[in-house]
């Protein structure tokens, strides 16, 4: 059996990886000349990190299988998270620290501090409104000082996102992240897929696919050269996967036209020194232009110096993403000097763009079927939904289109 794999991220080199332990032959194809998507990463000096910040949960089960499995170790960091709100960076580690952030009512830390440790996740909320949901169990207050302001970064307003993404992140992320995370050699995973696939299968980089026809008895790909498969997995965004197919049912573009994106800014700052203690700390000013931002060394005590990650999700439309990498980099670096009032020297810097940053988690959301259609299936982050977006939900999908290939055509 042949696969095609649209897609090097996570999820693609995941699925390769699956399929060629079952005996498939899979082959990926990456436009970029590097692999790996969001993990892929880059190097400043002598140090590789990859693009866009990542850290280990302990709840995050397939990513720590695959670390398993590929004998890549993790080492777990109590660690410091803020909120930096009202001019001030407000520790966040637990309920002592709650009960101290003045930006809430006494009364209102007690409400969130409530729903945070007694939320449960209900797939009824996909239907709800996160306003809703919140002001409800919380109040009107907790929800217009606190998680209005959060969820906006994100995917600008928070008005028709739906709770099932906030529930979750709560029930998930939240209480682990304030316990510790785990720091692990990400470029190390994405080299021990992709030596796994050069072994059995094979990896075309700088490959531009012109279009995917799916057909009853095979799948076609044209790029370079015509090759024919008996299925094809896309990992990429729907948007570049809906250019790319032919020949599909209208029920499946209809499909895909129920995806929406934001696009991603992720700027890695490489510093003299470290900017904070601080790992993770959630902006809640509009003034900063930047959502968050992570000190890696904080997670990673052997990186000399700091490592710093500033990411923005934005709408194409803003004007942020239609400025320079530099002129960004300039913004981004005054936002630091707002939120920590100095920046250690700069040593390097490299800006991450994706236009199709993250998915709008807007109410009623739905997974995307992963073969809706004969000979063609899908995985990514936006089939993942309401877990968070994070490594192991990639590797999920990835392997979970595998499975679904050998048990239809296998």
């Amino acid at each position: 059996m042949r696969v095609a794999i649209v897609g090097s991220g996570l999820s693609g080199l995941a699925c390769a990886s699956k399929l060629i332990e079952e005996g498939a032959e899979a082959h990926v194809y990456e436009k970029e000349k590097d692999v790996g998507g969001l993990a892929g990463y880059v190097a400043l000096g002598d140090y590789r990190f990859t693009k866009t910040y990542h850290h280990v949960l302990r709840s995050d089960r397939f990513l720590n299988d695959a670390l398993n499995r590929h004998k890549i170790g993790v080492e777990w960091r109590n660690v410091n998270i803020g909120f930096y709100t009202d001019s001030k960076i407000f520790p966040f580690n637990g309920p002592l620290d709650l009960l101290k952030f003045s930006p809430l009512s006494f009364a209102d830390r007690l409400r969130l501090g409530w729903l945070v440790l007694n939320t449960k996740y209900d797939e009824r909320l996909s239907d709800v409104p996160v306003k809703e949901w919140v002001a409800s169990k919380a109040g009107g207050k907790v929800y217009e000082r606190f998680v209005s302001p959060l969820i906006s970064t994100y995917f600008g307003s928070a008005e028709n996102i739906a709770a099932a993404y906030l529930a979750r992140r709560w029930s998930d992320e939240s209480r682990y992240a304030s316990n510790n995370l785990g720091y692990t050699d990400f470029p190390q995973l994405v080299d021990s897929y992709v030596g796994e696939i050069g072994e059995k299968g094979l990896l075309k980089t700088s490959q531009t696919i012109k279009s995917i026809t799916v057909g009853d008895r095979e799948v076609t790909v044209q790029s370079e050269s015509e090759e024919r498969y008996d299925a094809a997995v896309l990992t990429c965004p729907i948007p570049e996967s809906k250019l790319l197919l032919r020949n599909i049912p209208q029920d499946v573009v209809k499909l895909l036209d129920a995806v929406e994106y934001r696009a991603c800014l992720c700027l890695a700052l490489r510093l003299e020194e470290r900017i904070s203690d601080y790992y993770w700390v959630n902006i809640l000013d509009r003034e900063i232009p930047f959502i968050a931002c992570f000190e890696h060394r904080n997670l990673n005590p052997t990186l000399k110096g700091g490592l710093v990650y500033a990411v923005a999700y934005v709408s194409v439309k803003d004007r942020l993403w239609n400025i320079g990498d530099d002129a960004v980099c300039e913004e981004f670096k005054r936002g630091l000097e707002k939120a920590f009032k100095s920046v250690p020297k700069v040593e390097g810097w490299t800006l991450f763009r994706a236009k199709y940053g993250t998915p709008m988690y807007k109410v009623g959301y739905r997974n995307m079927p992963i073969n809706p259609c004969p000979r063609l299936y899908f995985a990514g982050v936006y089939m993942a939904f309401p877990e968070i977006r994070s490594s192991g939900p990639a590797i999920r999908t990835g392997i979970e289109a595998a499975e679904k290939i050998m048990h239809t055509l296998g």
